[in-house]
């Protein structure tokens, strides 16, 4: 078993997101390669995209402080 499950439930966590990203990126590649969108059609698209992955990278770094400080908690010394 784990030593710390949280930490390890949020890297399964984030893996799973970069599949689907990945998956995403994929998709979006194949409709310009077909010519089903044009690239003036999905820049307004992406634009959105990026500025969303900013809040999310803004998300995984607070995520990982409370996961630290949860740990840093739990094994601190109790004072009986």
């Amino acid at each position: 078993m784990s030593e710390n499950p949280a930490k390890e439930a949020f890297n399964d966590l984030l893996t799973y997101l970069e599949q689907v990203q990945n998956r995403c990126e994929a998709l979006f590649r194949f409709l310009l390669d077909n010519g089903t969108v044009s690239n003036e059609k999905l820049t307004p698209y992406l634009e959105q995209a990026s500025k969303a992955s900013d809040v999310r990278s803004v998300r995984r770094v607070r995520a990982s402080n409370i996961c630290s400080t949860l740990n840093r908690r739990q094994n601190r010394p109790r004072n009986l």
